[in-house]
């Protein structure tokens, strides 16, 4: 269990953007842009992004209120972006 956690949940591409997959906690942003957000980010980089603070940060979707920080790691298998 996360008890600090606002939302914790999987963004799965779909070939053309992360679409809202399994999750626990509030509903999130349904569609994600590839670059768009820290999700959309890290998928774009295939990269994990850790932002500590999200309103220091200039790529970041506000999707609920209550999240201060955001840890993303892209979801790749064989190469290629699953989420």
């Amino acid at each position: 269990t996360l008890p600090h956690s606002v939302f914790t949940g999987f963004y799965l591409y779909d070939g053309n953007e992360l679409i809202l997959g399994p999750f626990q906690g509030g509903v999130s942003c349904v569609h994600i842009a590839l670059g768009k957000g820290v999700c959309g980010e890290a998928a774009a980089k295939r990269q994990t992004v850790i932002v500590e603070d999200v309103t220091q940060y200039g790529n970041y979707i506000s999707c609920d209120s209550r999240a201060r920080s955001e840890i993303v790691v892209p979801m790749v298998k064989d190469g290629r972006l699953v989420g």
